[in-house]
């Protein structure tokens, strides 16, 4: 690890990288530029294909621009006793700090076909504009101050993948009972957070195919600056009886999933759907008035 943190290079890359053992893969290209003690310009792998016996997995292009480490830090980190005996014993949080931020991370058109069965397929996914910054009272745990992902062209086949591994028990249900056996969706979100002004903006995006569209738009302020070390029930306790929710913004455009939801989590638990829908309005209310937000949510419901 101190050699590769050490390294400087402009440019490594190799072409047309193949191995029979113990699956067959290839790799078409992958190069990595201006490395520089861990931070670098870039890293990019294009067409990979690695093939089982009933199994192919195939990806077109995946890059990493950008990324940036506070080398120090993680100079202090390695030299420091207590941090390593932290990280051999698998705990990484110390290693967020010495993060800095990161441009752009992106994969495009990853296929998985198991047992001769098209599982999933997944146009585009990217994480972008990552940013790292101390927050906390002592000013010593750094967080994601920005960050953005996109999600485009997913399609999950359930069905095929539960016949592969058995399924989970509580999808099982859920899936046979209102009928997604495959799920295409497209998802984004962001997130900033000011650590000055313990402030964050939070907005998520998810499009289901003949299902549903949601969209969601928060702005959490005023937090406790060790909102990051309580656990458990303290913390609980805090969100709960202690109003942060400056603004929240909810679309729902619903094709056929709300209604399909509520007969289904009715009849798990043995009541009708009128009475989960008094139920669930009853919660919302209830937390409307808690987080002194507006109820137009819960009359809409």
């Amino acid at each position: 690890l101190s050699l590769i943190l050490s390294a400087k290079f402009d440019k490594v890359y190799f072409k047309n990288a193949k191995v029979s053992e113990p699956e067959f893969a290839s790799l078409k290209y992958f190069e990595i530029s201006n490395w520089n003690e861990f931070s670098f310009d870039s890293i990019v792998a294009k067409d990979y294909t690695m093939q089982e016996e009933f199994n192919n997995f195939s990806l077109e292009n995946f890059k990493i621009s950008k990324f940036s480490l506070d080398k120090d830090y993680t100079y202090d980190l390695l030299n420091s006793d207590e941090s390593q005996q932290l990280l051999l014993s698998g705990d990484y949080s110390e290693i967020f700090n010495s993060f800095v931020s990161l441009d752009n991370l992106e994969l495009k058109n990853f296929k998985a076909n198991i047992n001769n069965s098209d599982v999933f397929f997944l146009d585009k996914a990217k994480i972008s504009d990552l940013k790292f910054d101390y927050f906390g009272a002592n000013n010593n745990i750094k967080v994601p101050t920005n960050l953005d992902i996109e999600i485009n062209g997913a399609d999950f086949n359930y069905v095929e993948a539960r016949d592969i591994n058995g399924g989970l028990a509580f999808l099982d249900g859920l899936v046979d009972e209102i009928g997604y056996e495959k799920i295409k969706f497209d998802f984004g979100t962001s997130w900033k957070w000011d650590t000055r002004a313990n402030n964050i903006s939070f907005n998520l995006d998810l499009g289901i195919a003949d299902a549903a569209s949601l969209a969601i738009s928060t702005d959490l302020a005023d937090l406790d600056t060790n909102i990051l070390t309580i656990q458990w029930t303290p913390l609980l306790n805090y969100l709960m009886t202690t109003p942060k929710l400056k603004e929240l913004s909810l679309s729902l455009e619903d094709n056929s999933l709300k209604n399909k939801l509520l007969n289904y989590v009715a009849k798990e638990q043995n009541m009708t759907t009128d009475q989960l829908k008094d139920f669930i309005i009853q919660t919302m209310d209830i937390y409307s008035n808690t987080l002194g937000i507006n109820q137009t949510l819960v009359k809409e419901f």
